[in-house]
């Protein structure tokens, strides 16, 4: 696990460097590179990527500066994306259902 979260800083690293070094070409292009990389994370194992996607969550919600990737364990757990891979959702709660059954 603690190398996934390595791995996940590196990640996280790497994509903020690839738009830093694209900055000025066109944007197509910096999207096409950045399809090129998803592409590429996915192939990778599934916590790894899990990490990763925390990593980004937590930069957006805490409004972090990209230099200030290096977060504690418990700063990226309890995220609302955990509902759901633990299975606390239900399609069928009353409370959060869209549809009357």
């Amino acid at each position: 696990m603690f190398k996934d979260l390595d791995q996940s800083a590196k990640m996280l690293k790497l994509r903020i460097k690839i738009d830093v070094w694209s900055k000025g070409i066109d944007e197509s292009i910096r999207e096409e590179i950045r399809n090129h990389l998803r592409d590429l994370f996915c192939q990778l194992p599934a916590r790894r990527v899990w990490f990763y996607l925390k990593r980004i969550r937590y930069l957006e919600l805490n409004e972090r500066r990209p230099d200030d990737i290096n977060f504690r364990l418990e700063d990226l757990m309890d995220g609302a994306e955990d509902v759901i891979v633990n299975g606390q959702y239900s399609l069928f709660d009353e409370s959060t259902s869209l549809v009357s059954l």
